[in-house]
């Protein structure tokens, strides 16, 4: 896939204070992660041509945790191989497996989560790095 520039799709907005926190591209057919600090993954088609509104394919909302009746601030994301599950990790170091029922699937670093990254050849298998220099 050819690297392009990339703009903000024409009508989208995160809302007040809401930033956009992490992108993944699945390669094998074009797909487009974006999700930031209001708790929704938004997954956007980038063989549509330019990123609008109409290339939006799907939203998902992680449900509200017991911890907190704020929404999940999502840092850091990765797509399982060959399949359209994907993980996130939130700034409450909490990791979500995201598919028809999104779930946590860890919580408990110590410190900030950077990174969640699925296992290239083993699927039941995914690291998380974080700032307390742990993975």
């Amino acid at each position: 896939m050819a690297h392009r520039p990339v703009r903000s799709p024409e009508g989208a907005r995160a809302g007040p204070g809401l930033g956009l926190r992490a992108v993944c591209v699945r390669e094998s057919d074009g797909c487009l992660l974006t999700a930031g600090s209001g708790g929704c993954i938004n997954e956007w088609d980038l063989n549509a041509g330019d990123l609008t509104i109409s290339s939006l394919k799907s939203t998902h909302k992680l449900p509200k945790s017991f911890q907190s009746e704020e929404p999940h601030n999502i840092v850091a994301m990765d797509w399982e191989r060959g399949s359209s599950t994907f993980i996130v990790g939130t700034s409450k170091s909490e990791i979500w497996e995201v598919d028809q029922s999104p779930e946590i699937v860890m919580a408990g670093h110590s410190g900030d989560l950077y990174h969640v990254s699925w296992h290239p050849k083993r699927p039941s298998l995914f690291a998380s790095a974080c700032e307390s220099m742990k993975v």
